[in-house]
């Protein structure tokens, strides 16, 4: 048997994985999903043709202006996806984040070109580490240009117009950021319940002097009751 093989194979006999979402054991190493659960979260994915939410021009849950031109997700927050990402996100799980990028880096082909990708800021390492990931495969500038003035503050249970108004009482964006000439700006977040955080991202760029029509907000995960309160491109 070959070295290489036969490391593996004593590697996976000592040290089983198990499937982040069910527990079983998992049959081969290095995937984050049993064949069981590998067929639920596609069902969970959101196809290209379908997930690109037109944002309208208010926020029919909150009442406030959208600032930005569209809305993309890939993932709905639900199940198996929502063990993923809670695996990436909280527990820095390296195989979650590179089955994540595996599965959504063919959406960032037409979105990149042209474009400045800016993250949101998170406590977190797991957006800014798909976000460098997903700049040096598509060779786009990337930059993380928000900072937040409480870290602990949690709103994630309260509705949007209260979600909105606490953030932006903690969001900032950093005085000697400026925001490149024509250029297409890409808004990233990993999850968006209300769609706050998003929203007031991107008016602080539009007070620096972004155009929304220029801002394509992208977030990893949504969660189904946002999207029935999106309408439809």
């Amino acid at each position: 048997m070959d070295k290489a093989v036969f490391k593996k194979s004593l590697n996976h006999f000592l040290f089983p994985q198990f499937c982040i979402s069910c527990r079983k054991e998992l049959s081969i190493p290095g995937i984050p999903f049993c064949a069981t659960c590998e067929n639920k979260i596609k069902k969970e994915y959101i196809p290209e043709e379908h997930g690109d939410f037109f944002s309208g021009l208010r926020d029919s849950e909150s009442g406030h202006e959208i600032f930005y031109h569209n809305l993309i997700s890939f993932y709905l927050y639900r199940k198996t996806a929502r063990d993923l990402f809670k695996e990436a996100k909280f527990h820095n799980h390296s195989g979650c984040r590179n089955y994540l990028l595996q599965k959504t880096r063919h959406r960032w082909a037409n979105l990149c070109p042209g474009s400045v990708l800016i993250t949101l800021e998170s406590s977190h390492p797991f957006l800014k580490k798909y976000a460098r990931s997903i700049s040096r495969i598509f060779d786009c500038e990337s930059e993380s240009p928000f900072y937040k003035k409480n870290r602990r503050i949690k709103a994630k249970t309260r509705n949007a117009a209260s979600r909105y108004g606490i953030v932006q009482d903690n969001l900032f964006l950093k005085k000697n950021f400026r925001i490149p000439p024509d250029r297409n700006i890409i808004l990233l977040d990993d999850v968006t319940t209300t769609g706050a955080t998003l929203n007031y991202a991107a008016r602080l760029l539009t007070e620096k002097g972004a155009s929304p029509e220029k801002i394509t907000a992208i977030t990893l995960f949504i969660r189904e009751n946002r999207i029935q309160r999106i309408p439809r491109q």
